[in-house]
């Protein structure tokens, strides 16, 4: 955990408790924070979402969008999104 800061060791503790709870354990054990650390890291696992071509291709975009919008956005100090609409696919922001 190189790198990582005393908050960001917090939230891996934290997500390794969640982890050991939805095992039915009582304590964290090794494998709870490994498995806490690939989920903080990589993102959770997605178990029985079976993706197909075009739902790969849509997941792939949005998160292209979703990181040019991040760095654009984080260029610009005063940046505010006054809105996102999923179901029309958009974001207005001013900067």
């Amino acid at each position: 955990m190189e790198g990582w800061t005393g908050a960001k060791l917090a939230q891996l503790l934290q997500e390794a408790a969640l982890v050991a709870v939805r095992r039915g354990q009582g304590s964290i054990l090794q494998s709870d924070v490994d498995d806490a650390v690939d989920c903080l890291t990589v993102g959770p696992k997605r178990v029985g979402i079976e993706l197909g071509h075009q739902g790969q291709c849509r997941r792939a975009t949005t998160e292209v969008g979703t990181a040019m919008t991040s760095y654009l956005l984080k260029r610009y100090e005063d940046a505010k999104v006054e809105s996102c609409n999923a179901s029309q696919s958009f974001l207005v922001a001013k900067f």
